[in-house]
């Protein structure tokens, strides 16, 4: 495929659905998240049971009582919010199921630009209106029509530390191990995703990994 860019070794345009955003966070918390949860819950749940030991020998043991409780109560809590956050964060990302998004990519960088926020039919509609009701001037006319543009968002491989996650329908870049972009298999070519896999494996090494979907 030829591009205008000659640098370019894949563009392409995408929408993410609300699961994929699900799917691309539970791979972010496996990678990240679960081991430093699970030797919490491990720590909680090995002192409630010393002191669940100490109550049961000497059940007028108080304090033995409360840190029980205490302990008890640690660990379901670490065990609930690594989903609570993931309902959270996907309740937030619900609204941004109909953006859509422009991905370029060439040997050095890659950027990722949304395309569309709101109708451009309706927006441009709705401006006119407001530009005839208020009479306004022909440079806030074309300011009330950008304003809504944002500029993309462009990665150096050698300049921010970029981790890819990939599972069987989806590429998950992550950035800073913050930052996520999910990039649905579904919306690429297959020469756009064999482009993906080779610049992204060639600039990160180790930090390229893939995981089985559940």
């Amino acid at each position: 495929m030829e591009y205008l860019n000659p640098s370019l070794k894949a563009k392409f345009e995408y929408q993410i659905t609300n699961e994929e955003q699900g799917i691309a966070f539970s791979a972010f918390q496996k990678k990240y998240v679960r081991k430093k949860t699970l030797i919490k819950l491990l720590c909680f749940f090995v002192v409630a049971l010393l002191f669940l030991q100490q109550v049961i020998i000497k059940p007028n043991y108080t304090m033995g009582w409360v840190f029980f409780a205490v302990s008890v109560a640690f660990f379901l809590f670490t065990w609930s919010n690594p989903r609570t956050i993931k309902k959270n964060l996907l309740a937030a990302l619900k609204e941004l199921e109909d953006d859509k998004y422009e991905f370029e990519l060439t040997e050095e960088y890659f950027s990722i630009k949304t395309t569309f926020l709101y109708d451009e039919k309706s927006l441009d509609k709705q401006a006119d209106e407001e530009i005839n009701e208020n009479n306004v001037n022909e440079e806030n006319e074309e300011e009330d029509k950008s304003f809504k543009k944002i500029p993309p968002r462009v990665v150096f491989f050698n300049k921010e530390h970029v981790e890819m996650i990939e599972t069987s329908d989806l590429f998950v870049i992550i950035l800073q191990k913050q930052t996520i972009f999910t990039i649905p298999k579904r919306c690429m070519s297959e020469e756009n995703q064999a482009a993906m896999k080779d610049i992204f494996s060639n600039n990160l090494q180790e930090d390229y990994v893939f995981q089985e979907n559940k």
